[in-house]
């Protein structure tokens, strides 16, 4: 056989001795007991259903606080949502009762004041028709001192209350000496002078008074 074939054939021959192991010498002194690890707990069996049924809990209650506070937010703005709604309304209809007070006092002062100024023309009246009287007499009175002072001739005539007849005899008596006088409840005074008749009736000023005090 040649040798190049000898190398990739098996040696059928008697058997090799197979190397033996050799001790492995340590430098170091290490324990026989060395790696002897201590017996490690197993951990306790996981409930899967205790799992999932704490899961829900916890969900749930996360769940029903996020809605709580979700509910009352809501519930806080319809309030003051309402709350401001009121307000307006409030302010809106206090505005017209306002306003409504405000024009019915108006017309009660203003009706009061109509009543009381009828209740004092009427108290006045009387006081009124005598001041009227008075100042009407004293007109006339002048006319005649006139009348007489160009020299001519007035016949008079005075009707009226006694107090008025008395205030009138010193009004005229020193001008002329013939005045008819009579007693009557209504007020005139007659001049004439020639064919001219001057006649003052207080009676139409005071009917007339009396008219605007009734209306």
């Amino acid at each position: 056989m040649s040798m190049p074939l000898a190398r990739y054939l098996k040696d059928f021959g008697a058997p090799q001795p197979q190397p033996q192991p050799s001790e492995f010498v340590s430098d170091f002194d290490f324990p026989e007991n060395n790696f002897d690890l201590p017996d490690v707990a197993s951990e306790p069996a996981v409930d899967i259903e205790e799992e999932k049924s704490k899961a829900r809990a916890e969900g749930h209650e996360a769940a029903v606080v996020e809605m709580t506070e979700r509910h009352e937010e809501q519930v806080a703005q319809i309030t003051a949502r309402h709350r401001e709604e009121i307000e307006a309304l409030t302010a809106k209809y206090d505005a017209v009762v306002a306003e409504r007070v405000e024009a019915f006092l108006k017309e009660m002062k203003a009706s009061v004041s109509d009543a009381v100024d009828t209740s004092v023309a009427r108290v006045l009246q009387p006081f009124v028709q005598e001041e009227v009287a008075r100042a009407a007499g004293a007109k006339f009175a002048a006319d005649v001192a006139e009348e007489i002072g160009q020299g001519r001739t007035v016949k008079l005539s005075v009707r009226g209350s006694e107090t008025f007849i008395e205030m009138m005899r010193k009004r005229l008596d020193p001008l002329v000496t013939e005045v008819e006088y009579e007693e009557s409840s209504e007020i005139d005074m007659t001049l004439e002078v020639g064919d001219s008749i001057l006649v003052t009736r207080l009676k139409t000023f005071v009917e007339a008074m009396e008219e605007q005090i009734d209306e």
